[in-house]
């Protein structure tokens, strides 16, 4: 090796080694990341965050103020994400863009990790990556285009949840839950709500808790709400088993199924105006279940091609 050349890879070999020192900042396989950590002191009352990918966090606290964290990745210098905050009439809003791809495009996003007060209202927009919420009290409004949304811990007064494709988590209480996908399964596990609308294109819905007024819909997959208090409730789908255990007796209850069985359990403890209607299919309701064209309380089950069960409990 002549000296020319070992002094340029000597030069490089630093200049490396530079590059991979420098605090927050990290190159793998030409994917750079970079970690920044802010706090927002102003008066906040409510978050804004839009993003273009990445993973978002929200974690309710009892601290005061707001911290973020925000985890840049990117392929190219061109393309490295521009992150931007600013706070206006109370509302701390979060954003970010990026910067000319080259052809063929390249990693571009931002991850976010944002700690708030519990009782901030918050809405979250991202058109590609999850969003994951809990210890909560405020209204929350969270869309993806792409990616799972959960839930946990909840105690607020309105929760919208919105996924183009991917699955769909929640636990707490919220006064109304209105929760859609297109693709993906939803699954409400102990949930407390006023009123809940579960609404999924081609997945399952898995329920259970209380809902005072139930509204659930799936064209491609089943409906299984065990261990459920609802006064009135609506339960729908294309093709899919319908499985409902009552733990309290309902007001009204529809459920309807194109090509599935449905299975219907109610309290023995109260009568019920039943009407069963199958075009092919059998239908059976146990003596235990006490019937009365009279009761205001009416239960109603249709299916075109499918087996129809009510047991009593």
């Amino acid at each position: 090796m002549n000296s020319a050349t070992g002094t340029a890879l000597a030069a490089a070999g630093a200049a490396a080694a530079a590059a991979l020192a420098l605090g927050g900042c990290s190159v793998d396989f030409g994917v750079h990341t970079e970690t920044r950590s802010y706090d927002v002191r102003e008066d906040v009352t409510a978050v804004r965050l839009t993003s273009d990918g990445g993973r978002v966090e929200i974690v309710g606290s009892d601290a005061p103020g707001i911290a973020v964290q925000e985890r840049l990745r990117w392929s190219n210098s061109r393309n490295k994400p521009r992150p931007r905050h600013s706070v206006a009439d109370g509302t701390l809003t979060l954003s970010s863009s990026c910067g000319h791809t080259i052809i063929g495009g390249g990693a571009c996003e931002i991850a976010y990790r944002v700690r708030v007060p519990r009782g901030l209202a918050l809405q979250v927009t991202t058109d590609d990556g999850a969003i994951s919420a809990s210890g909560l009290n405020g209204r929350l409004t969270l869309r993806t285009g792409n990616g799972p949304i959960t839930v946990r811990h909840l105690r607020a007064p309105a929760l919208s949840a919105h996924t183009d494709s991917g699955a769909i988590r929640v636990s707490g209480r919220a006064e109304t839950a209105d929760l859609r996908t297109d693709t993906g399964t939803i699954q409400a596990a102990a949930l407390q709500a006023a009123r809940l609308t579960a609404h999924t294109q081609d997945g399952r819905i898995h329920l259970t808790g209380r809902a005072d007024t139930a509204d659930l819909q799936t064209d491609s997959g089943g409906i299984d709400a065990t261990a459920l208090a609802s006064r009135r409730l609506t339960a729908r789908t294309a093709d899919g088993t319908v499985r409902i255990a009552l733990s309290t007796p309902p007001d009204s209850v529809r459920a309807r199924t194109d090509s599935a069985a449905v299975r219907l359990t109610l309290p023995a403890s109260h009568s019920y105006a039943v009407t069963l209607e199958s075009q092919e299919g059998s239908r059976r309701i146990s003596p235990a279940v006490h019937q009365d064209n009279r009761s205001p309380r009416t239960v109603v089950v249709t299916t075109n091609d499918g087996s129809i069960t009510v047991d009593a409990a």
